[in-house]
């Protein structure tokens, strides 16, 4: 079974303030983190909705 989350990359920040977003795939215990072209503020980042 596999687990799918969007997190925001916090540990790659942008000059402008902005982090971006990426799916991170966990399946057999093994981590993907496939990156998105999407890329916003952190205080705009919601993972509940």
């Amino acid at each position: 079974m596999a687990t799918v989350k969007l997190i925001l990359e916090r540990s790659y920040a942008l000059k402008d303030g902005t982090y971006p977003v990426v799916f991170q795939i966990i399946h057999r215990r093994s981590r993907r983190v496939i990156y998105t072209p999407y890329k916003i503020k952190f205080e705009e980042f919601n993972s509940k909705k």
